[in-house]
């Protein structure tokens, strides 16, 4: 009879012991499931990040050009430079 009880002790023991890891495995893999979701909405955010970086970098560069073209608009110099400039190029 304790021989009995002992087996039917170790034997639940064991049955729990494995659905525990079951249970634990199903739990890993969900984990690593909302992990990898997490890192794919993570991408998208990275990307857009970087797309209006890149964006903001374009704007910057057009109004530096901008700012420029401005500042040598208001340059006697420069304006008479580009006209010499023309001329020369229009007698050639």
């Amino acid at each position: 009879m304790k021989k009995h009880i002992l087996s039917l002790a170790l034997g639940s023991l064991l049955v729990s012991t494995l659905s525990a890891e079951d249970d634990g495995f199903y739990m890993s893999a969900g984990y690593q499931i909302g992990e990898a979701a997490q890192m794919v909405t993570n991408t998208k955010g990275i990307q857009e990040l970087s797309d209006n970086y890149e964006n903001l970098s374009k704007l910057l560069t057009r109004y530096s050009t901008l700012n420029t073209l401005i500042q040598l608009s208001a340059d006697p110099s420069a304006i008479n430079t580009a006209r010499e400039n023309l001329g020369a190029s229009a007698k050639n």
